[in-house]
């Protein structure tokens, strides 16, 4: 456009110049008037030739604002059709797992229910129940403690993702958090698990969990058993739980 406009700009002046030397080729005397009114009619369309390029100009300016905001506009548009999709794909995600979680659950409490009413012992219980968690849930480490009538204490009789020659001292009602979900028969989730107290054994070596579940399920005098359970992310196992406590405190 602008090389168009120039070739104009020349076009121009060479008629304006044109103008101006045809008169000392010709003899005829021509009225001041005349002259003045013809060099004024060139210098008329020499400035709307000017204006209309400035005008041209400013509106092709204007245009690639226009545009450039538009595109803008349509980027952020984007951007934000993306940030809805991505809120939706979570929030699917969100209702399969939540439907996936309830469904489970009930399967899972049926299981537990019938375990716990085929009058087995306590050591079979803690047994199965740690395998059906492990079933369930990414559990990465488990203990089961069984009730010693003897020395009324906790002691440990099965374990997982623990290595065998790690001490673990045996558990007495109302002591420490142990004894208190025991005392209180209700689960206990733990979030800030000291870095000293537990590593989870793997094929390929050691890991910290995040999260500890103390899992007390106290079925009659003697049979008496509390899990505790290690995950890395927060599976929700003592909301479960405490349903089972409660249905089981009704029945």
């Amino acid at each position: 456009m602008k090389f168009a406009m120039r070739y104009i700009y020349l076009i121009g002046s060479f008629i304006f110049l044109w103008a101006l030397l045809k008169y000392l080729f010709i003899d005829v005397q021509l009225p001041i008037g005349f002259i003045s009114f013809e060099l004024l009619s060139f210098l008329f369309i020499l400035g709307m030739v000017y204006f209309s390029s400035l005008n041209c100009r400013k509106s092709k300016e204007f245009q690639k604002k226009l545009e450039d905001r538009l595109w803008s506009k349509e980027a952020e548009l984007q951007e934000e059709i993306s940030d809805l999709k991505k809120e939706l794909h979570v929030y699917k995600n969100q209702e399969l797992n939540q439907r996936d979680f309830q469904s489970n659950k009930e399967v899972l409490m049926e299981k537990i229910f019938h375990l716990v009413t085929a009058r087995d012992t306590a050591s079979t219980i803690s047994e199965e129940l740690i395998r059906l968690l492990k079933q369930y849930f990414e559990v990465g480490a488990a203990i089961g403690y069984v009730f010693n009538s003897k020395t009324h204490l906790f002691d440990v009789h099965c374990r997982f993702g623990i290595e065998d020659d790690s001490v673990i001292k045996p558990i007495k009602i109302g002591e420490g958090i142990h004894g208190q979900s025991l005392a209180d028969n209700q689960p206990v989730l733990v979030k800030n698990i000291p870095e000293e107290y537990i590593d989870i054994q793997s094929a390929i070596g050691k890991s910290k969990p995040r999260f500890l579940y103390l899992l007390p399920l106290l079925l009659d005098d003697e049979r008496r058993i509390i899990l505790e359970v290690a995950t890395f992310k927060n599976e929700g196992i003592e909301l479960i739980w405490n349903e089972i406590v409660v249905q089981m405190k009704t029945e």
